[in-house]
């Protein structure tokens, strides 16, 4: 079975980028630690003004929306209204590579 995987984007809005940069970092740890969580990176994207991506990795689709509502996560989505310009853009991967 593939695993789900998906990015999500973050733009920080005016002034917000160090609390977006820390807030994303410390879900780092607790999103690494769930049980049918594959992988979690969070990498800063060269681009003026910062945005960030999130590259996240899960057994399957129930365990990423287990993902979205942890406690976590929603802490985090919960101030998204002052830390982001725009709602966080999630891209969703078809399984398997394209031959």
């Amino acid at each position: 079975m593939t695993d789900f995987e998906v990015i999500a984007l973050f733009t920080p809005a005016d002034g917000q980028a160090d609390a977006v940069h820390a807030g994303l970092a410390a879900l780092v740890a607790p999103s690494r630690a769930e049980p049918a969580n594959r992988g979690y990176t969070v990498r800063r994207i060269s681009a003026t003004p910062p945005r960030y991506a999130v590259f996240e990795r899960y057994r399957d689709a129930a365990a990423f929306e287990a993902h979205r509502t942890a406690p976590h996560t929603s802490a985090f989505l919960e101030r998204a209204g002052e830390l982001l310009a725009e709602r966080p853009e999630v891209l969703v991967f078809e399984p398997g590579e394209v031959s």
